[in-house]
């Protein structure tokens, strides 16, 4: 729900930030009020600020695509490692 919210331009960046961070705080509440959900509130936490990063860089250009280039790669498949830290993206490339 939170990345339909913030995604799209739908929120201005003074709102978005004031959302974010009431968002944050409360989260920093759950942690100290639930110890046993700390760990969960830690990593919405972590998804927030990933969410913020990816809208704020892609506000910062006008064309997201990459420029084109000769060679090929078939087919991409991505996973999220175990503990949530690295993109992990397998391909075949040619050209």
């Amino acid at each position: 729900m939170i990345r339909a919210i913030f995604v799209g331009g739908a929120v201005s960046d003074s709102m978005r930030f004031h959302l974010f961070n009431g968002t944050w705080l409360e989260l920093e509440t759950a942690k100290r009020r639930l110890p046993d959900a700390a760990a969960a509130a830690g990593r919405v936490q972590e998804d927030l600020l990933r969410l913020d990063h990816q809208i704020l860089v892609g506000g910062s250009t006008s064309d997201h695509r990459p420029a084109a280039g000769g060679g090929r790669g078939l087919p991409l498949a991505f996973a999220l490692s175990d503990d949530r830290t690295q993109l992990l993206v397998t391909f075949d490339a040619t050209g």
